[in-house]
Formats: structure tokens, C-alpha cells, sequence
């Protein structure tokens, strides 16, 4: 005999519609974001008491388009399990996310607001699952982990060449602006970022990495900082947690373009991108790092050595990067 709880699929996006097969590709690809049914043991299970009924209040108060009111309820049954549970959690993240899309036009400050507050639930859902009795957590840590994972691959690609005073100087104030818009920040523009506050851009000289950071940190970017000693490790770690790094490098120059085909070139006078996404082997290794080129709006990815020989060209594995906490 089939749980009524058991049949029920819930997707947390597009109007919280049902569907038949749970899709984990989905999550986090802007394709609806399907996570697996229900277990008809969950509304027994011991320390959870409620959590599934107030999930199924959410998603019916969702769908009648009373945003406010499902992430209240989802928020009051955090609290009262003492922010210690995986799943409540897990579905409060996806509330949020639903009613910020709801917000976007109308309220574009909420609806960043309810983003930072999705990813700050998101983040805890793994952490909180291993120390879980519930089996069926580890499926909701999965699943958050590829959401925060996949954030920084929504980074919109800008091109330095297309606005500015000094658009072939620009590949430092360009990433800067990438990441600006992917937090739903202000992005003042080309020579506003360049040469304002901070003033990062010298023109001839090209952007100082100490003045870049902190011209992020004024335009909004909490915690922006410059470090001539990052490693490939910290790159994928902040990824890791949702959060693109703006890197720079200098010399030959080799990637692979997203569609195909390679771009080979040299930049003896450095140049910055945005690394927006990686991938490991089995024992957790980088292997690859996609990024946002400036240099003509570019996305591309470079395998770990070739990454290593333009960013590290030392050859003592020290990056240049800049990254935030925000």
C-alpha cells in the first residue's frame, strides 16, 4: 500500500508544481528544481514532529500565490526545531527562492534579500545532515550542495570592449562588474567602477589587485580581499560555497570555449576573469575550472594544468585572487 506522502513530488520553483519522477539534474539548473517524494516515514520520524505537514501548508499557500505566508510557515518550523533540521531547512531555502522570484520586479532589494537568505540555508543543510539520524537527509544535502554549487555559473558574461574610456584596460573592472550583478548589486558602469571610489584603474598601467578589492568592497561586495597567495584549493572552495573568484593571471594564454573550439593567445601584461565554476575526479582533485572572460564575453574552461601554467606562472602554486564573503 502506496503513502499518500509517498506519491506526492514536490518542486519548490515554477509555481511549486507536482511531477511524476524526481530529476536531480534539475536542481539548480533553471529547469524547476525536482526533489524526490516524500517518505511516508518522515512524518513519524522522531525530532521531526509537524515538519512534513508544514511543508505540504507551504506549497498549497505557494501555489494560491501567498508567498509571504509559506515562508513564515516554513520559518516558525525552523525555529522551533532550533535551526537543526536539514529538511526544514532545505524547504525554507526553496521558499525563499520561489517568493523572490515572485519579487524581482516589483521589490528587486527583497528579492536579493531572499536570495542571500536562500543561500545562507542552503549552505547549512550539509553540515546539518551528517549529524542527522534521518537517512533521507542526505538527500536534501545533496541537493543543496548542487544548487550553492551551480550558483556561480549564473554569472552573466560581460564584455570590457563594449562600454568605458579605457574598455582594453578594463578586464579587471569588467569581472568586478560580473560579480556585482550576479549578487544583485549596483553595477554603476564601466568607468565608474574603473575610476571611481578607489580609482582601481590607472590608465596604461592596468588595475591595481589591492585597489580592485577594495573598490568591491565598496560597491557591496562584504569582505572583498586581495591575496597574491591563493591557491587552486581556495578557488574551488569558495565555488564550493556559491561564491565566483575574480583571478588574474599573465602570459600564455590556452582555453577551451564553451561550443568548441580553443582560444590561445598571451597576455604578457596580465589579465583578470571570473572562475564561475569546477569540477573534481574522485578523490576530490580539481580537474577543471570554467570561467567568464572579460576579453570578449567570453565562457570558457581550462584544465587544471593549464590553469596552473597562466595564474600560477611562478610555479610555486600561488594564485592572485580576490574573493568576498558576502
Amino acid at each position: 500500500m502506496t503513502s499518500p506522502l509517498r506519491s506526492l513530488t514536490l518542486v519548490l520553483l515554477s509555481a511549486w508544481p507536482a511531477a511524476a519522477q524526481p530529476d536531480p539534474g534539475a536542481i539548480g539548473a533553471g529547469r524547476g528544481g525536482i526533489v524526490p517524494a516524500l517518505e511516508g516515514r518522515d512524518a513519524a520520524s522522531p525530532g521531526r514532529p509537524g515538519v512534513d505537514a508544514t511543508i505540504a501548508s507551504a506549497i498549497g499557500r505557494a501555489r494560491a500565490g501567498a508567498h509571504d505566508e509559506a515562508v513564515e510557515a516554513l520559518r516558525a518550523a525552523v525555529h522551533r526545531t532550533r535551526l537543526r533540521d536539514a529538511k526544514a531547512r532545505y524547504f525554507l531555502a526553496r521558499a525563499y527562492l520561489e517568493r523572490a522570484k515572485a519579487r524581482q520586479g516589483a521589490d528587486p532589494r527583497g528579492a536579493r534579500e531572499d536570495r542571500a537568505a536562500a543561500l545562507y540555508h542552503l549552505r547549512a543543510v550539509p553540515d546539518l545532515a551528517r549529524q542527522s539520524p534521518h537517512e533521507e537527509d542526505a538527500t536534501w544535502a545533496e541537493h543543496a550542495r548542487a544548487q550553492v554549487r551551480a550558483r556561480p555559473r549564473a554569472t552573466p558574461r560581460l564584455d570590457q570592449y563594449a562600454a568605458g574610456r579605457y574598455p582594453w584596460g578594463y578586464c579587471g573592472p569588467t569581472s568586478l562588474r560580473m560579480v556585482l550583478r550576479l549578487e544583485g548589486l549596483t553595477d554603476p558602469g564601466a568607468d565608474a567602477v574603473a575610476l571611481g571610489g578607489a580609482a582601481p584603474y590607472t590608465p596604461g598601467s592596468g588595475s591595481d589587485p589591492a585597489r580592485l578589492a577594495a573598490r568591491a568592497a565598496e560597491l557591496g561586495l562584504t569582505g572583498a580581499a586581495f591575496t597574491s597567495r591563493g591557491r587552486l584549493a581556495d578557488v574551488a572552495a569558495s565555488l564550493g560555497a556559491g561564491r565566483p573568484v575574480m583571478v588574474a593571471g599573465e602570459g600564455p594564454f590556452s582555453a577551451t570555449l564553451e561550443g568548441g573550439g580553443r582560444k590561445q593567445r598571451s597576455y604578457p601584461a596580465g589579465h583578470w576573469l571570473v572562475a564561475v565554476g569546477h569540477e573534481v575526479d574522485a578523490e576530490g582533485r580539481v580537474t577543471r575550472i570554467d570561467l567568464n572572460d572579460p576579453d570578449g564575453g567570453l565562457r570558457l574552461s581550462m584544465t587544471r594544468a593549464e590553469f596552473l601554467r597562466f595564474f600560477a606562472p611562478e610555479g610555486d602554486g600561488h594564485v592572485w585572487m580576490i574573493r568576498y564573503t558576502r
